[in-house]
């Protein structure tokens, strides 16, 4: 079988699907170990051969350029390259570089829309040294490996696997400029927001793009909903075949995701006032007594394999990874809607014209009150925390091609949710309070419990940006959009708060003007709310309104100080790239551009988020 693969080779190897065809049927016959090497050694010996010396030279055409890209793809594909000691690594690269560059002659007089022959080489030469930088963790190997790609995207323009991996590397250092910028030249349209709309929204929205977020997640919804009136003509092969009936796209992760991050989205910066929270929760039609969309029923249509350059290794981890990714992703739902309920609830405690279509809140005869409800939502929290295995969370960005780290991760590990449980709590506490079911015991610290844990885990969060900040000069670009991230998390935690202590706030408003109107005789229907309260609350709003002028202060850094240390990284110590300073400058540029707009977008909502919890006086 090895003769025929190889008189196969021999035959088609001029042919650029050549590569396709052998992996195919290499894995279709289950070849041995030895059998797959004695292919790729006899095909190696017929390049040396073609080239009538010891070693195998630059193409003189492209028929010889496609026969040696396809050798230089089997060895990929099954991993040889890894075999390699660093140093034969960054050779291999080089050569690969070299090889891209002088076959670009190959392809002269292209259309903008044709790909250029040599373009996998391009691919060949960024996933080596994305093996040497999982090997090393060296981040200056990101740089490297953005130039060869910049480099490539400038000579074939149309080339959607360049366009993916930049997305994937400016994704992991944060740079959503850019990576939009790429998003939007791959032109996805309609069913492709089921199966590559999650390369941009999670990393979005952990970024702080926030008026990019409401363009691309309100295109996602919109196809979603028009999923149920119209099928357009040329989605009808795919639903006669069953790749997208409307039953699966109606129970798509991607749907559900996207739309209680809108939700989310809507609450961050349509409520710069309770008169804000006012109009918007009974406009959102949100049923704090039940999720609509059991997670049980959802279909993950998530395009991984999109990415075409991946090693068999690569291929089997990220089958696995896939499966992990999708529980995670379901985790994640579930606390977001979570989330979206309870501040429902909260608000409904207040506001109390709450009205269910359905029987949902009616058990034993008699509809649920509304702090019930809260109180099983602060226990479904609890429970869902509980079930998900924290050891087993995805921590690693490697396979480059996987889904990557869930924003699950940083989100429980600083707390947050916990945070957002507790001010929940608060809202249930002062509504007992308000309706007299419970009684003020100012004096007794336990009763003032969750004022503490919301304080404490804000100064938490703060404690830990500031030491970021404060070592910025040397963070990696990994570091950097973890502190973006970071950021994004404690900015959204204080805003979702600043929600339920303005509810807690109006709660008690209408006391405290009994309390100050002077003249009056009958107080016996006022319930009984000591000093105390009132000063835990006002302290309350006051420690959250400091954060937020801290959150300020951290927000006021140079973007340009950021990527001071990614410029020196790309080019010092560099062994694959040369004469490209212009590339490097431009990369820079939007890096800068990126972090900019998510400093400005995260420090205009800190500022309405302060001027918010300032409108929060007695």
């Amino acid at each position: 079988m090895v003769d025929v693969l190889v008189n196969f080779y021999e035959q088609f190897g001029t042919k650029p699907s050549c590569f396709i065809d052998l992996t195919y049927v290499m894995d279709f016959i289950s070849l041995t170990e030895e059998e797959i090497k004695l292919v790729l050694e006899k095909i190696k010996a017929s390049l040396v051969l073609e080239n009538s010396s010891e070693s195998i030279t630059l193409p003189k055409d492209a028929k010889q350029m496609n026969r040696h890209m396809c050798y230089s793809r089997l060895y990929h594909f099954y991993g040889y390259h890894l075999n390699l000691d660093l140093t034969e690594q960054y050779t291999y690269a080089r050569e690969l570089t070299e090889r891209y560059q002088h076959a670009l002659q190959f392809g002269t007089n292209l259309l903008t829309t044709e790909f250029q022959p040599a373009d996998n080489y391009c691919l060949l030469a960024a996933h080596t040294l994305i093996c040497i930088w999982e090997k090393t963790e060296d981040e200056r190997l990101i740089g490297q490996v953005l130039v060869v790609l910049e480099n490539g995207l400038k000579n074939s323009p149309s080339n959607y696997q360049i366009k993916l991996l930049m997305m994937k590397l400016y994704n992991i250092i944060g740079a959503l400029e850019a990576s939009y910028s790429l998003y939007e030249s791959i032109d996805v349209k309609h069913v492709q927001q089921e199966t590559l709309g999650y390369l941009i929204t999670d990393s979005l929205l952990s970024a702080a793009f926030f008026n990019t977020s409401l363009t691309v997640l309100g295109n996602s919804i919109r196809f979603y909903t028009s999923n149920y009136k119209d099928i357009v003509d040329y989605l009808l092969s795919g639903y006669k075949f069953g790749s997208f009936t409307r039953e699966k796209i109606n129970n798509s992760l991607q749907y559900a995701s996207v739309t209680v991050e809108r939700l989310i989205l809507d609450f961050l910066l349509e409520v710069k006032s309770h008169q804000d929270l006012e109009k918007l929760i009974p406009s959102m039609e949100i049923d704090p007594e039940k999720d609509h969309r059991p997670t049980d029923v959802l279909v993950d249509s998530r395009d991984v394999f999109i990415y075409r350059m991946y090693s068999e290794k690569e291929k089997n981890i990220l089958e696995d990874h896939i499966a992990k990714s999708k529980q995670e992703k379901i985790w994640w739902l579930k606390i977001r809607n979570l989330i979206i309920r309870l501040v429902a609830a909260a608000f409904y405690l207040h506001k109390p014209h709450y009205t269910n279509n359905t029987e949902n809140n009616i058990t034993n005869g008699e509809k649920r009150h509304m702090v019930n409800i809260l109180s099983d939502l602060i226990a479904s929290v609890k429970d869902c925390v509980a079930f998900i295995n924290k050891e087993n969370l995805i921590n690693s960005i490697f396979p480059i091609q996987t889904p990557g780290i869930s924003r699950l991760v940083k989100y429980l590990q600083h707390s947050h949710l916990d945070t957002l449980v507790a001010c929940a709590k608060l809202v249930r506490y002062v509504h007992e309070l308000v309706e007299g079911q419970t009684t003020d015991k100012s004096e007794n610290k336990e009763d003032f419990e969750v004022f503490n844990t919301i304080k404490t885990n804000f100064q938490a969060s703060l404690k830990r940006l500031q030491e970021t900040n404060s070592k910025r000069d040397s963070l990696t670009p990994t570091e950097i959009k973890s502190f973006i991230e970071d950021l994004m998390n404690t900015v959204e935690t204080l805003s979702l708060g600043t929600m339920f202590v303005s509810i807690c706030h109006a709660m008690l408003k209408p006391i405290w003007n009994s309390l100050m109107r002077k003249g009056k005789k009958k107080k016996e229907n006022i319930p009984l709310v000591t000093q105390e309260t009132f000063q835990q609350l006002t302290n309350l709003i006051n420690d959250m309104e400091s954060l937020g002028r801290s959150l300020q202060d951290l927000l006021g850094v140079d973007p340009s100080q950021l990527v001071l240390l990614k410029v020196l990284s790309i080019t010092d110590n560099d062994n694959c790239i040369q004469n490209q300073d212009n590339v490097v400058e431009a990369i820079t540029k939007k890096l800068e551009a990126s972090y900019h707009t998510s400093i400005k977008e995260l420090n205009a909502l800190v500022i309405s988020k302060v001027k918010h919890l300032q409108s929060l006086k007695w």
